[in-house]
């Protein structure tokens, strides 16, 4: 979410900058390791692999559509 909220101010609010959010943190945090640890290293399966980055690239995209909808712009809940 800190990520939506950094880009918000310049994308807009909504979902099509919410899921630009989720792909960017799903590429730095899933695709990026996956494809250089799992990959590389042979530890793992390719194919489980590649399935797991396609699950997780659902997951990421719909955790930021979620939160964004729950975001609210200086709500000052703490």
């Amino acid at each position: 979410m800190w990520l939506y909220a950094a880009i918000r101010s310049r994308y807009g609010a909504g979902p099509k900058t919410a899921v630009c959010a989720g792909l960017a943190v799903w590429v730095a945090g899933i695709l990026l390791p996956n494809a250089a640890f799992m990959g590389a290293s042979g530890l793992f399966p390719t194919s489980l692999t590649v399935m797991t980055t396609a699950a997780a690239i659902v997951e990421w995209v719909i955790a930021a559509l979620a939160g964004a909808a729950l975001y609210k712009e200086g709500a000052g809940a703490m």
